[in-house]
């Protein structure tokens, strides 16, 4: 069992994890105008009463860079759906579960050209507090301006860029958004990042990861230190991999690997991102039975995620 520095792959029983760097996310939204749009049943601008009578009381709620709060709904990550609230209102929609449908035709699985027929060209910009933000979207994502909301297509460029996931924020939520980043966050995007992550397991048939706290510290700090260090790498300025990390926290396992990004959004973005990456999607796709995350705020890049995997030694 080895970690080389220079290719990013763990090698490990055999077998190999490859690890590589993403790049920075972009920011939200644009627009434009057409229709409003519901998720399982739940629209944004429905009351708290009415999503509560339909999908019951949260798993969690999570505060959000938004300042409106995250219901998290899932059983046992099947039929995934994030409800943003606000003053008691549906602000604001997220899912990567199966069963949802937009304007009639999209949903998990459509085309990016068909979803683009039905949405139009995606926005290439927003105006917040008459300042125009140029998005940096890739390819993979399409954000476009649908009523008095922004919906976010997240494409999956290993299904031939088919529809994978959908958020869809409030107009008036969005345009307001400054980048809010804070320590009460820190809980909530390790939490979703885990709990995406094992929603899209369950949909592919895959069993889910079980949360690991003490892998979670050993990734919060890895986070904490490319800030403090000013780096951005798997391999520590002092040498240290994934793996001597794991080992110093008292981490005994048969297999491990590692995911990292930066200057993501919010932990949707980061997770969207990596499954966009080889070495990262392998990595969330693995037969590792655990996994931690740790998240840290600051430095060039904003906000840092790390995500630590392994299988117990038995």
């Amino acid at each position: 069992m080895k970690w080389d520095s220079i290719t990013g792959i763990i090698w490990i029983n055999r077998g190999q994890a490859t690890l590589e760097s993403t790049v920075q996310a972009p920011k939200p939204v644009a627009t434009g105008s057409k229709p409003s749009v519901s998720l399982m049943g739940i629209e944004v601008g429905d009351s708290i009463e009415t999503v509560t009578t339909r999908l019951g009381a949260p798993v969690r709620k999570d505060p959000s860079e938004y300042g409106f709060t995250w219901y998290i709904y899932h059983n046992k990550y099947k039929n995934y759906i994030q409800v943003g609230i606000s003053n008691g209102i549906a602000v604001a929609l997220y899912t990567n579960a199966n069963g949802w449908t937009l304007k009639n035709n999209i949903t998990v699985g459509t085309s990016k050209r068909d979803a683009e027929q039905q949405m139009g060209a995606p926005v290439t910009s927003i105006m917040k507090n008459n300042v125009k933000y140029i998005l940096n979207d890739n390819e993979h994502i399409g954000r476009y301006r649908l009523g008095a909301n922004y919906v976010t297509l997240f494409y999956d460029k290993y299904t031939q860029n088919r529809v994978t996931s959908v958020l869809v924020v409030q107009a008036k939520a969005e345009e307001s958004l400054v980048q809010h980043h804070g320590s009460e966050l820190i809980s909530a995007y390790e939490q979703q990042s885990f709990d995406i992550a094992n929603a899209l397991r369950v949909r592919l048939g895959k069993t889910p990861f079980i949360w690991d706290k003490s892998v979670s510290s050993t990734a919060r700090k890895h986070s904490a230190d490319m800030i403090v260090n000013r780096y951005f790498d798997h391999s520590s300025p002092s040498g240290t991999s994934p793996l001597d990390r794991m080992k110093t926290d008292g981490i005994i396992f048969q297999s491990a690997a590692e995911n990292i990004a930066a200057g993501q959004q919010n932990a949707i973005y980061a997770h969207e991102a990596w499954m966009n990456s080889e070495g990262h999607r392998t990595n969330l796709m693995s037969d590792n039975t655990r996994l931690g995350v740790g998240v840290s705020f600051g430095g060039k890049m904003n906000v840092y995620y790390t995500q630590n995997f392994f299988t117990p030694y038995k």
